[in-house]
């Protein structure tokens, strides 16, 4: 499950080695402990495998389930997502679009049985929203169901909905097919606000 091999690591800002060839492998099912002294490296292996910023691999390499990063880069590439992007802080300096293709990178990659988008097309021109919802649609499967919480029939275009209902006062005011969408963009929410009155 867990693989690390001859791994060296330096704090990135001077360069100074912290790890010096750590090899670790670790099996589905096992616990494993590292114990040590103060300054011995424990918490700077932690922060390597967490991604966290500061530390800069400089020899070896470390696998999860396999060759995880190959993984990751090719779900990123098919969302579009740059090499670049991959090596900063999850969302720091982030555009909205740069942000929404990462959230479903995440999904692709954990692969959960529910995905729950609430706004999904929010801050996102048109591209993006095309580039996002192929992401979306790659999901779809008999193993997993999808939420799309929106207020706008477009993103429907892109990510076609078996099922579509209508909220207003804190319940399902109505249910129909993606023909209630395509309603409810002609005619907008004023049914509905009227009955939540």
């Amino acid at each position: 499950m867990l693989e690390i091999d001859d791994l060296h690591v330096a704090l990135a800002e001077d360069n100074t080695p912290i790890l010096r060839g750590v090899s670790l492998s670790v099996r589905k099912g096992e616990t494993h402990a590292i114990m040590g002294p103060n300054g011995s490296g424990k918490s700077t292996l932690a922060y390597v495998l967490a991604g966290r910023d500061g530390y800069a691999v400089t020899r070896g390499s470390v696998r999860w389930n396999g060759e995880f990063m190959t993984r990751v880069r090719a779900e990123a590439n098919k969302l579009g997502i740059s090499e670049e992007i991959l090596k900063r802080p999850l969302n720091v300096g982030f555009s909205g679009g740069e942000k929404k293709r990462m959230e479903i990178l995440q999904m692709a990659v954990l692969a959960p049985t529910l995905c729950v988008m609430d706004e999904t097309d929010s801050g996102l021109d048109i591209d993006a929203v095309r580039v996002v919802s192929d992401g979306v649609n790659r999901l779809k499967g008999a193993e997993r169901a999808l939420l799309v919480i929106t207020h706008y029939q477009r993103l429907l275009n892109y990510i076609v909905p078996d099922r579509v209902h209508v909220m207003a006062a804190g319940r399902i005011q109505k249910t129909g097919g993606k023909e209630l969408a395509l309603e409810l963009e002609r005619s907008g929410y004023a049914e509905f606000r009227a009955e939540a009155v």
